[in-house]
Parts: C-alpha cells; structure tokens; sequence
C-alpha cells in the first residue's frame, strides 16, 4: 500500500479510512469493509504504528461501539484496557471464547 500523508489520511471520508485501515487484516478484507468493519477498526487499534493513530484517533465517535461490539480475539489485554482508559471508559470484562 502506498504511503498516504498524515493530512490526508484524517480527512479521508469514514469508508476511505476503514480501507485503509483495512491493512492490518490479512483475510476476507472486502467481506469486512462491508460487513464487519468494527473488527477492521479493532485490528487496527490493537496493531496499528503511531503512524496511523491519527487516522484511528480520527474515528474517535466510533471508537466506543468498536470496544462495545468486540469478540474474542480482536484485542489483548493490554490494548482492551489502554484503549477504555484512554477513551475514558469504565473497563469492561475481557471478551472471551466461550468452548463447551
């Protein structure tokens, strides 16, 4: 993926971001994009260089329902509870598997 300036990154429109973003997915890309793109967002913030925090950071409205909506596997620990910290959030429990 070709380098995108940081301005122009944050003023891409939401679609656009999600796409780019979409980097640190290595399967189903367009099946996310339309389908799921919470779980792009998720990726994104549990992998993601300081690079693209802005861009991340720009999507700060959506930020919340991405945390509230996760499923098991889409953060570590330690990312689940930088992100509720810094968005000021009460930490909810850890998503995980439940196996029967």
């Amino acid at each position: 993926m070709k380098k995108i300036a940081l301005k122009k990154r944050t003023k891409m429109s939401e679609k656009e971001k999600i796409e780019y973003l979409s980097k640190y997915i290595w399967y189903d890309k367009e099946y996310l994009i339309k389908n799921n793109p919470n779980k792009i967002i998720a990726y994104a913030m549990r992998y993601a260089d300081i690079n693209d925090y802005a861009v991340i950071l720009s999507l700060k409205d959506r930020l919340k329902d991405v945390l509230n909506s996760a499923e098991a596997g889409w953060f570590d620990k330690k990312n689940w509870v930088f992100w509720h910290t810094f968005l000021k959030l009460d930490i909810k429990p850890f998503p995980t598997r439940n196996i029967k």
